[in-house]
């Protein structure tokens, strides 16, 4: 009986000890987070720009579609673009390569809805195919249509304030 009530008094010091034991290491992990996420508030806070969504993707697809567009376009079609750029007014934010963009992602982009929606409403294999050759070709030639329609639209514009 002895010895089961000395066993008892060292088991109760035993996790007496422990418990306090764990509780110190965490009192002091916690202040030592707490001094850090001291340190950090006080430091000034210097970041560097992120890149933003535009510089990650917009930036290098635009110039993709612009190196397409570029082979696709013949010779000398980059010229005319440039003078109906002018003839337009140069309009902010456009260029030749912004065009040429715009024409190879109309290109691609009518190809594929072309060839999408025939075979989502159960069109046959030449119906997708001319579908969307038809629509590839009809984004490809679009921003030169909008292109031609603002110099025509500028041109009126100008004979219209003449006296």
């Amino acid at each position: 009986m002895l010895l089961a009530g000395l066993l008892c008094i060292f088991l109760a010091l035993a996790i007496a000890l422990t418990t306090v034991g764990v509780l110190t290491s965490e009192r002091q992990q916690v202040a030592r987070s707490l001094a850090a996420v001291r340190s950090t508030s006080s430091a000034p806070m210097v970041r560097e720009a992120e890149p933003t969504f535009g510089d990650r993707v917009v930036k290098p697809a635009s110039a993709r579609f612009t190196s397409l567009g570029r082979r696709f376009t013949p010779t000398g079609q980059v010229e005319r673009i440039r003078m109906r750029l002018e003839m337009a007014g140069s309009p902010a934010r456009w260029d030749t390569d912004r065009i040429l963009a715009f024409k190879s992602l109309g290109l691609l982009a009518g190809a594929a809805f072309g060839a999408a929606l025939p075979l989502l409403l159960g069109g046959g294999l030449f119906v997708c195919a001319g579908l969307g050759i038809l629509l590839g070709l009809g984004g490809y030639y679009a921003p030169d249509l909008v292109l031609y329609q603002k110099a025509y639209e500028r041109r009126e514009q100008i004979q219209r304030d003449l006296p």
